[in-house]
């Protein structure tokens, strides 16, 4: 049986794993010696309508547009406009209001491997129904101010913010919005003509975005809202179908090759440069960065390896002590591979590539799942690529062994809450702790209500789109009750499973609350966000 009746053979397994994950639909496509070999597709494109998706149909492709911004900053290397270890502050002057060791020292090859050190923090950028919290003008002086989590080129953190920063880098050195640029560069020089960075879910061909209930049926929700106006584009606003994106890794697999051959940074024709740089890790993540590293917009492994390890399998198996087997036989010990996820609300996706034969599988499906059935999915299908015997059964009984297993994440997590609620009143009436609370650098702002002395109801910026209701839980400490269908399916959120992530502890002084923290990103510090009004009255009283 030749490789591409192997990949077809597939078919029944990859239908079964995308029923019990709860997404309706997913697209495959497969390269194999530089060649496009392969694509298939299941399910819906809508699960309220039984067209299935094809090559065309566009997915909201969230990370793996990592490889294109590397791409689109080796071309400016390329053409001179920016140097690979010039310091971001000579092409980003706010940044250079940072006076840490990431202000003065971080360049491209930092942000583009995660070594920078800055924080997560996807709390200030996005919560809740696709809302962006704070204005294209304010990305650049956010992340100037977000304190590191780690040492700077010590360890590796997967931040937003640093494709965020690259997108502000890009539209300062050429004068365009980053679509614009990567649309001249990139897009119309491959023929990538179904790839854009515009709003998703309007054109008769866009999957549309989906979340699992919680009796494992699909609903639809708000795509999310990450486009050229955010931002955020070459961090995770690009929008792609399977035909565009094996046009992408296919061009960026034979430049490789070409320049790697012919010890060049680049090749005739082809708008990719630096290839091989790209493809260097820079940081390890983990212990060991021969085993596992990052690169400039991609991992590397080594195998054999578990090849879910930037998948949500990875986080669920590992919550129930059950081992993912690793990937790789004897016959390829030591081959390296490259791969990356894609994770946001409503779509979900994995991509593994093999340089040494022109080979990418690429998996796109449009919900986020119960189980990454992506995941699993494209395993299979490199299993074909490189002799490997498929576990079709094993990761068969391991999805359905694994469906309810988030189900039961938030069961703890609610469990444990309660838990540790307490009968201590609020310290204050409820109409007390209403106002207006502020970030240290007041771009983002909560405002708080009180309703019926019964809750409190924080919004942001008096949309409604992004609200809690916020219960007295301990004193003057309230929190949003657990309710996985209300977070994911009415709300749109990314599943934090933390329990801090739902409290919020106010600071009251005698009569007035100056402020309130959040624990919203676990390797960073509480957020503090103050009381306008009450701080501008304390500022008042230390006059007199």
């Amino acid at each position: 049986m030749d490789v591409a009746s192997k990949l077809q053979a597939l078919h029944p397994t990859i239908s079964k794993l995308l029923e019990l994950s709860g997404a309706p639909g997913l697209s495959l496509g497969v390269l194999h010696h530089g060649s496009v070999i392969h694509t298939s597709h299941f399910g819906r494109k809508n699960v309220d309508y039984t067209a299935p998706p094809d090559d065309h149909t566009i997915y909201h492709i969230a990370s793996l547009v990592k490889l294109l911004t590397a791409g689109v900053v080796a071309s400016l290397v390329h053409d001179g406009k920016i140097d690979w270890d010039t310091p971001i502050r000579n092409y980003l002057p706010e940044f250079s209001k940072r006076q840490d060791v990431i202000g003065k020292e971080a360049n491209v090859r930092d942000l583009l491997s995660m070594r920078s050190g800055l924080p997560v923090s996807n709390a200030s950028f996005a919560h809740q129904r696709a809302e962006t919290l704070i204005p294209r003008s304010e990305t650049l002086r956010t992340a100037a101010f977000l304190e590191p989590v780690t040492p700077f080129r010590e360890a590796f953190v997967y931040s937003q913010w640093n494709y965020s920063l690259l997108t502000d880098l890009v539209e300062e050195v050429t004068g365009q919005t980053y679509e614009t640029f990567v649309r001249e560069r990139f897009l119309r020089r491959l023929g990538m003509t179904r790839t854009h960075f515009g709003p998703h879910g309007d054109d008769e061909n866009d999957a549309k975005a989906h979340a699992i209930r919680n009796d494992f049926s699909a609903c639809t929700i708000l795509s999310p809202g990450t486009t050229d106006a955010t931002g955020l584009a070459g961090a995770m606003g690009g929008k792609s179908s399977i035909h565009d994106l094996l046009i992408m890794y296919q061009s960026f697999l034979a430049a490789h090759t070409h320049q790697k051959t012919n010890n060049v940074d680049s090749t005739p024709g082809s708008p990719w440069k630096y290839a091989r740089q790209i493809l260097e890790p820079h940081v390890p993540v983990g212990k060991d960065m021969e085993k596992l590293g990052y690169c400039l917009g991609l991992y590397r492994v080594t195998l054999p390896a578990v090849l879910s390890i930037s998948s949500m399998n990875q986080q669920l198996f590992r919550a129930a002590q059950y081992p993912i087997p690793e990937f790789g036989s004897k016959k390829n010990k030591g081959r390296k591979l490259w791969f990356h996820t894609a994770g946001m609300p409503g779509f979900h996706g994995s991509m593994f590539m093999d340089p040494s034969t022109q080979s990418a599988i690429i998996v796109m499906e449009n919900a986020l799942p119960v189980v990454d059935s992506s995941d699993f999915s494209a395993q299979l299908a490199l299993s074909v690529l490189l002799g490997e015997t498929p576990q079709e059964e094993e990761f068969e009984k391991m999805t359905e062994m694994a469906r309810p297993f988030q189900l039961m994440g938030y069961e703890r997590l609610a469990a444990a809450l309660e838990e540790k609620r307490t009968e201590v009143p609020p310290s204050l009436p409820l109409s007390s702790y209403q106002g207006d609370y502020y970030n240290a650098i007041g771009n983002i702002v909560n405002t708080i209500t009180a309703v019926d002395d019964e809750y409190l109801l924080m919004t942001h910026g008096g949309t409604g789109r992004t609200s809690w209701k916020l219960f007295p839980y301990d004193g003057d400490t309230f929190y949003w009750k657990v309710d996985r269908e209300w977070e994911l399916c009415e709300k749109g959120m990314w599943p934090f499973l933390t329990p801090e992530w739902h409290k919020l502890h106010f600071k009251v002084k005698e009569t007035l609350v100056e402020s309130f923290t959040w624990h919203h990103d676990p390797l960073a510090k509480p957020e503090v966000f103050r009381n306008k009004a009450v701080a501008a009255r304390l500022k008042i009283w230390s006059r007199i």
